[in-house]
């Protein structure tokens, strides 16, 4: 009976002793001495300066408060580039006190905002991890933000990021959805590769519909570009911005899948209405593909790259042009002695096209050649189809009929 008594003694002074170490542990990781051990392991993993303003961790769970991480630039040292408005999860006290990693972070009221230069240079910093090893928990997003700031742009910002943020090895791979003000709702994926840095947001729409305007607010993209493409319709849009951390440049690819708009190429002045296509804008590589649609009450396609990467910029354009209605061309197109007879009639042609454009202004050369059917000369029907030729003037080109025709 005294054994047992004992025993009993001794169980509850160590249930006591047990106690009032879980309880110190408790004030202890909820105490600020908890925000900065945090911030310290938060360090590690980072490579960068963090700060956490409160942490609480208790037997349901564990609750950290405005975590900031600070870019490494020395100008730029106290600009925090992630803002973390809460963390938690459901790991509690013991878990802490055993160094057992959380499987799931729930963050809430995510910021990230990223400088540029108005070059597209990136002008935030941030370190590459002290440490490679691979990441163990998962993060659901809930509240997130993307603001991707350009010198003499507006900014772009993405709001109301819903999504994860999960371990692949040494990649965290992003997935989720998202707003923007003026093109709607996104499908959101990223990464992080913490071993190379390199890093990755991509934004997908299946239909917009935008304006001229709307383009030119797109950042990286040069303003040239939109001075030769402008475009006003519907279109599927995918963006994707990525850092390149061996080049240390940002790249940029802005793909649009175009169903119905508005078309004009300013250098050849050709416009169409009703078109569609794709239009590709890649660090500064435009690929027209397939470009089709309505003008002068007929049909004409477009395909081309214009590459505004190098001075002088070369522009190169293959048009097909179906039954078009010669009096409603651009004038400029064709010599006036030739519109002094006030040509009507169904045109139909191919031509090769190519523009460079340098200080100086266009230079256009190439060749075509197409034929104009139901034609009429003076408003009296032509004898037969008068076959066109197209060739370079130097600051633009022209229709002039081909040896042979009327």
């Amino acid at each position: 009976m005294k054994g047992a008594r004992r025993a009993l003694w001794v169980a509850l002074g160590l249930l006591l002793c047990l106690g009032i170490v879980l309880g110190a542990a408790r004030l202890y990781l909820c105490s600020a001495a908890a925000a900065g051990l945090v911030a310290g392991r938060i360090e590690t993993a980072y490579g960068g300066r963090v700060a956490v303003s409160s942490a609480a961790i208790d037997f349901g769970g564990s609750r950290f408060q405005n975590i900031q991480f600070f870019e490494t630039d020395p100008e730029s040292s106290d600009l925090p580039w992630i803002t973390i408005a809460e963390m938690k999860s459901s790991a509690g006290v013991v878990d802490a006190l055993r160094g057992k990693t959380p499987a799931v972070w729930m963050l809430n009221g995510v910021d990230v905002t990223l400088r540029f230069d108005a070059t597209g240079h990136l002008l935030t910093h941030w370190p590459k991890p002290k440490t490679a090893a691979a990441a163990t928990s998962a993060f659901k997003i809930e509240g997130g933000q993307v603001t991707l700031k350009q010198e003499g742009r507006p900014d772009l910002v993405v709001t109301d990021f819903t999504g994860e943020l999960h371990p692949e090895g040494e990649r965290l791979a992003l997935t989720g959805t998202c707003q923007e003000a003026r093109w709607g709702q996104w499908a959101a994926l990223g990464s992080w590769d913490r071993a190379s840095g390199d890093a990755s947001l991509r934004l997908l729409t299946p239909q917009a519909s935008f304006t001229q305007k709307q383009l030119e607010t797109l950042p990286f993209v040069s303003p040239r570009v939109w001075n030769q493409v402008k475009i006003d319709g519907d279109a599927g849009v995918d963006l994707t911005v990525r850092w390149d951390a061996v080049a240390g440049r940002v790249r940029y690819r802005a793909a649009l899948d175009v169903e119905k708009a508005k078309l004009h190429i300013t250098s050849i002045d050709l416009k169409t209405t009703d078109t569609g296509g794709k239009v590709v804008v890649e660090d500064g590589l435009v690929t027209l593909t397939d470009l089709h649609g309505q003008s002068a009450d007929g049909d004409i396609q477009t395909s081309g790259d214009l590459d505004f990467r190098h001075a002088p910029e070369a522009l190169k354009f293959k048009v097909a042009v179906e039954r078009v209605r010669v009096e409603r061309l651009p004038r400029r197109w064709f010599p006036e002695r030739f519109l002094a007879f006030r040509p009507k009639g169904r045109l139909s042609g191919t031509a090769d096209l190519q523009v460079k454009i340098s200080e100086g202004g266009a230079y256009t050369t190439g060749e075509g050649h197409g034929v104009i059917r139901e034609a009429f000369l003076m408003n009296a029907p032509a004898l037969k189809p008068i076959s066109l030729r197209l060739h370079a003037e130097g600051k633009t080109f022209t229709l002039t009929p081909d040896k042979g025709g009327t």
